[in-house]
């Protein structure tokens, strides 16, 4: 080979690639705006679930809101968690929506114990509880500063 050879020949230097991890790990924070947001959907989803057991019968706070037109206020649970979960996707006024979404499971229950007294808690059932549990989540996540 002449020199002319070599010298055209390009000459390629290994290239070495150095992956680094970042210092700190990635970290998954939960909102409260999105736990408003999931505990609203979750009221709305409790809402056709099985809340009182009558007799040998379980009704749902839809079909409860059927009945007749006495039980209409029952419509402002899915209502009042809507707007919360709307208002925890945005991230605006979820304080507000959250804690007016969370207490109506709970005046839903002080109105049933109201009308049939404390026998009211032999009757519910799962969807009636776990309503509860959503709307106290929701009213502590929306309340905490």
């Amino acid at each position: 080979m002449t020199e002319e050879n070599l010298s055209s020949t390009p000459t390629t230097a290994p290239t070495t690639i150095t992956v680094t991890e970042p210092e700190r790990p990635s970290e998954v924070t939960l909102k409260r705006s999105n736990i408003v947001l999931l505990c609203s959907i979750g009221l709305i989803i409790t809402f056709f679930l099985p809340w009182l057991r009558i007799l040998w019968v379980t009704k749902s706070g839809f079909e409860l809101a059927k009945v007749d037109n006495s039980m209409m206020f029952l419509w402002i649970m899915p209502v009042t968690a809507g707007f919360a979960a709307i208002s925890g996707l945005t991230g605006k006024g979820y304080q507000f929506c959250g804690i007016i979404a969370g207490l109506t499971p709970i005046g839903i229950l002080a109105y049933g114990l109201s009308q049939l007294g404390k026998d009211l808690f032999d009757g519910i059932v799962f969807g009636g509880w776990l309503a509860l549990v959503c709307g106290s989540i929701l009213i502590i996540a929306a309340a905490k500063k």
